[in-house]
């Protein structure tokens, strides 16, 4: 389990150096996924390399500093600055900081932590969980139930909730039926080519998601960011623009792609988002097409809300329709 004290330093150092806390995050979870990720104590195999980022002391990176120094603040600072001066955002920059013996394998897999490092990063405590005092003994049919819950599953929570039934006094709580449905499959990614503009319809509330889009470029980055006060990064910007032209979607890329009508890249119109670096959970990023091959964003931090072309991205994984 990620330690909430690893996440926390990575999220201080670099907001302190200017650096993308998610590149910064994938790279230490590649570093230590074989150990278990983000355990902070981690010691690699020949008892050569420590701490979140293994920094490695017979190449030199502790330098004169001991093994407890790639724990402390400093450690992470180093990085962050690292990160920052090279204007790391994704899994080609961290293999440029690590200097891998495979830098196009080690940033393939970075580039594949990328929605992992977003989700712990946005990822709140849970809350905690309340004691279960029933009313009665009497038996509970619990209301709804995800239909793409498989039949083993219902096995599983149903012996589950026997148990907890016993505990709490009560004869029994049993899951209703469900009818299993196709779970919803990311599609692999795909290059857009330059010449796929779409078909330069627009439709009413597509135009209003990119006026109101195009109101706040110049607007600074903010990782979390989700209004023009703090400002914005990908999926807040796409959020405040939908629902000041009257749709309500959800508020993470991941969430967003999951949402809508698929859009397929030569049908492509203003208003429509396009989704980039696929991930384990979904997209990393997300844009608001403008017509003529053209999107609206806010990409990385240290950059500001701005017009980019679809031409020569290799990581567009697709697009969704909301209006």
């Amino acid at each position: 389990m990620a330690d909430p004290t690893v996440i926390q330093n990575i999220k201080k150092a670099a907001a302190a150096a200017g650096a993308d806390p998610v590149a910064m995050l994938a790279d230490s979870l590649v570093e230590n996924g074989a150990r278990n990720a983000l355990t902070p104590g981690d010691v690699a195999s020949g008892h050569a390399s420590y701490g979140p980022f293994q920094l490695r002391s017979q190449v030199g990176a502790l330098g004169t500093h001991s093994p407890q120094w790639a724990l402390s603040p400093a450690a992470y600072a180093n990085r962050a600055q690292e990160f920052a001066r090279l204007g790391v955002h994704g899994g080609k920059g961290a293999a440029a900081v690590q200097r891998p013996a495979d830098p196009t394998g080690y940033a393939a897999k970075v580039q594949g932590e990328l929605g992992q490092a977003r989700q712990l990063l946005g990822t709140a405590a849970p809350a905690k969980a309340p004691s279960l005092q029933p009313q009665s003994t009497a038996p509970i049919t619990l209301g709804s139930q995800p239909s793409n819950v498989d039949h083993v599953g219902n096995s599983l929570i149903q012996s589950i909730l026997d148990s907890n039934a016993k505990l709490a006094g009560i004869s029994s709580i049993t899951l209703p039926t469900a009818t299993p449905i196709a779970p919803r499959v990311t599609p692999a990614p795909v290059h857009v080519a330059p010449n796929a503009v779409g078909t330069g319809t627009v439709d009413k509330t597509g135009a209003s998601i990119v006026e109101v889009a195009r109101r706040y470029l110049g607007t600074p980055y903010l990782w979390g960011g989700s209004n023009p006060k703090t400002g914005f990064d990908c999926s807040g910007l796409l959020q405040w623009a939908a629902a000041k032209s009257g749709i309500q979607i959800p508020r993470t890329s991941q969430q967003q792609f999951k949402a809508g009508k698929t859009v397929a890249p030569n049908q492509l119109r203003a208003g429509d988002a396009v989704f980039f670096e696929a991930g384990k959970t979904g997209p990393g990023h997300v844009g608001i097409y403008v017509g003529g091959g053209k999107f609206v964003e806010s990409p990385h931090t240290g950059a500001v809300v701005r017009i980019s072309s679809l031409a020569g991205r290799t990581d567009f994984v697709g697009a969704r329709r909301f209006a």
